[in-house]
């Protein structure tokens, strides 16, 4: 194994890592947002019967969890921008190692600065694409739950007893969405870190190639990336969706390959995902696809390759079924699917 595919799986490795010890703080703060709740609803008892008594009940259960929240945000944004310088060093540290004074370093605050000021490429995200805006949907959307809470129980005619075991209950949702918004954001400051250290020595790399994750969790966009390649800075940059581990990996100029004897850490030699799945059960191709698209992916005629290059339009969205059929008919009537 070369230096450079070592840098790349020790660099997915320590990023995962990072987003399981977020997954750890994600309980301990879902605790501190229900006993916070809890405890501005102490001066208040019996039945929500107002609108009066909701909007004061919402207003202290804000003004209770806003500091916490606000805590939580800074310091995930904080964690996501150092995150990224790290990686951006990671990667200078390997390409030095290989070319030495040819590698150009990335300034930290040029990486902060650029992690800061690139949006998000999510896909159908309604919300802020934003660094620091994305991260604070987490704030924005956990007191919207807590006054939906509110809202629920004062239709209901119930008490604010009741209200406390509503919010109790949304212990879950507080983890989950704010696992969502810091695996996205690392992530995120992972991306724009790499591809800045890349586009900085851009003469020292001829593509970055698109590599997905292959199991049966892969998105339907990143499956249909999978081993693709851009010019350095062009075409899709991952997180794509919230929970995206795909990442862009740089296939190092021919001329340095021959220098070094060394090749650059690419998948293209293994299989894409399409053609991995090409080898999996009928069962599973149809859990990951569909039974309608895994019926015209095994029967259709088509090879993995073609396959994939099909499933997204020139803006790499997914094509739907009716899409594809306009586009490959006869596939449709080879796999037998009106």
């Amino acid at each position: 194994m070369d230096f450079l595919t070592d840098n790349a799986i020790f660099s997915q490795s320590l990023l995962e890592r990072l987003k399981a010890q977020q997954k750890q703080l994600s309980e301990k703060l879902a605790r501190q947002i229900k006993q916070s709740a809890l405890v501005a609803l102490v001066d208040f008892e019996g039945i929500i019967s107002t609108k009066k008594q909701l909007v004061a009940v919402n207003k202290a259960i804000s003004e209770a969890l806003t500091p916490l929240l606000d805590e939580t945000v800074s310091n995930l944004f904080d964690e996501v921008v150092s995150t990224g310088q790290v990686f951006s060093d990671i990667e200078y540290k390997g390409f030095k190692s290989l070319l030495n004074d040819r590698v150009k370093a990335a300034d930290a605050d040029r990486v902060g600065s650029a992690i800061a000021n690139t949006p998000l490429g999510l896909s159908n995200w309604n919300g802020p694409l934003g660094t620091f805006a994305f991260i604070a949907s987490f704030k924005v959307l956990t007191l919207q739950k807590v006054q939906n809470a509110a809202i629920v129980i004062y239709s209901r005619g119930g008490s604010f007893a009741d209200l406390g075991l509503e919010i109790a209950g949304l212990k879950d949702s507080f983890i989950n969405n704010y696992n969502a918004v810091a695996s996205t954001s690392l992530q995120h400051a992972y991306s724009v870190a790499v591809d800045d250290f890349f586009m900085l020595n851009s003469d020292l790399i001829d593509y970055e190639e698109f590599s997905s994750i292959l199991d049966n969790q892969t998105s339907a966009v990143c499956r249909s990336l999978d081993g693709q390649r851009f010019k350095v800075g062009d075409g899709p940059r991952p997180p794509l969706h919230p929970h995206c581990r795909s990442r862009r990996i740089p296939i190092l100029a021919k001329k340095y390959q021959d220098q070094t004897g060394l090749e650059s850490p690419s998948r293209h030699k293994d299989p894409n995902y399409y053609q991995w799945l090409s080898n999996q059960s009928a069962k599973r191709q149809d859990f990951i696809l569909g039974p309608t698209r895994g019926k015209l992916f095994r029967d259709g005629g088509i090879d993995a390759d073609r396959f994939a290059r099909l499933q997204l339009n020139k803006n790499f969205k997914p094509l739907t079924l009716e899409e594809l059929k306009k586009i490959i008919p006869d596939a449709f009537e080879n796999a037998g699917i009106n």
